[in-house]
């Protein structure tokens, strides 16, 4: 009668699969192109979308994996969604020179969140009092494996707001 009242179980919790990302924090959102680094702008690394933020709280874009997240490198997370794509979120520009300075990890890498999940908590003034542009970047670096990929341009991020989706 209670054989199985102890017995561990496998299944594990099957998080949803989103079509889109939503901004990883709020802001204006700029061209890709445009952004002041030559790794991001000629899109060597993915395509994506930037974003001039306003709050300093990065934010999970979908439900996913945390891949990437080095007590080091505190300016950059890498995500992976259930379909496999991968995203680099990348905090500000040239700040892998501030050594973590600034930056405070929310999450530990191999993680699952949740869309909205705080990531990472930074210092926009610390960030641009080194010299350093604050440019929040949200990139799609398997693009190969990706197909159908839509990107939001410009405009105002908000947490609702989809900024890269598929079909």
């Amino acid at each position: 009668m209670f054989k199985n009242l102890f017995k561990k179980s496998n299944t594990v919790e099957k998080i949803e699969e989103s079509s889109y990302l939503i901004a990883p924090v709020e802001g204006k959102i700029i061209n890709i192109e445009e952004v002041e680094d030559e790794m991001f702008s000629s899109k060597a690394l993915g395509d994506g979308v930037a974003i001039e933020p306003e709050g300093e709280i990065i934010m999970a874009p979908a439900n996913c994996k945390v891949i990437s997240a080095s007590e080091k490198m505190k300016h950059a997370i890498g995500l992976q969604l259930f379909n496999d794509m991968e995203i680099l979120i990348h905090i500000g520009i040239n700040t892998v020179a501030m050594n973590g300075d600034g930056f405070e990890l929310l999450i530990k890498e191999g993680a699952v969140v949740k869309e909205g999940t705080p990531l990472v908590r930074f210092n926009k003034e610390k960030i641009l009092g080194n010299g350093y542009k604050t440019t929040v970047l949200m990139i799609v670096t398997n693009l190969a494996e990706c197909e159908n990929l839509s990107y939001v341009r410009e405009g105002t991020s908000c947490s609702e707001k989809e900024l890269i989706s598929w079909s």
